[in-house]
């Protein structure tokens, strides 16, 4: 399950690249009344497929991070008011960790520090692991903890498995 906040940008992306959201959602079985509440969970199937559906049928291999990209801090809801009063990245990074289910079933996230660097490693489960719902992820993971840190903080790097996409414009 994942919380209908992850849809909370995909009508204006769907949109901006020319396809018809509802007919996305229809094709992936999500009816609008299961996203009138931001705090309802949908199967986090139906949302990995509706955005692999949508890269595909728009030709975006961006999709995930278009998505990503007007995303907020606010959008993972109550939990947002815990993670604005962490002194540190690392501190955030910890409360995600430990308040994941509230978010999604889906993603699993740990820290290894190896004294001189700490890698936060974002893994999706067995079946959710594609390309368009782990970008979207990793950049909106990015862009809160950016946000959290009023700007001052900022990833050394970012490393996926799946190769680089033809266009690394919007990356």
């Amino acid at each position: 399950q994942v919380r209908v906040t992850a849809l909370q940008t995909y009508f204006n992306v769907a949109r901006f690249v020319g396809l018809d959201p509802y007919h996305f959602l229809r094709l992936n079985r999500i009816r609008p009344e299961d996203i009138a509440n931001p705090e309802n969970m949908i199967a986090a199937s139906a949302l990995v497929n509706l955005q692999e559906d949508s890269a595909a049928a728009s030709g975006r291999e961006d999709f995930g991070l278009l998505i990503a990209e007007s995303r907020s801090v606010a959008s993972l809801g109550p939990i947002s008011l815990l993670l604005r009063y962490q002194p540190t990245v690392r501190a955030i990074v910890e409360q995600v960790i430990v308040n994941m289910k509230l978010l999604n079933d889906i993603v699993q996230a740990t820290v290894q520090d190896d004294g001189r660097f700490a890698m936060v490693r974002i893994e999706h489960l067995p079946g959710y692991a594609r390309r368009q719902v782990i970008e979207s992820t990793v950049a909106i993971a990015c862009r809160c903890y950016r946000e959290l840190m009023a700007g001052a903080w900022q990833p050394e790097s970012n490393a996926f498995r799946h190769g680089a996409p033809a266009s690394v414009e919007t990356h």
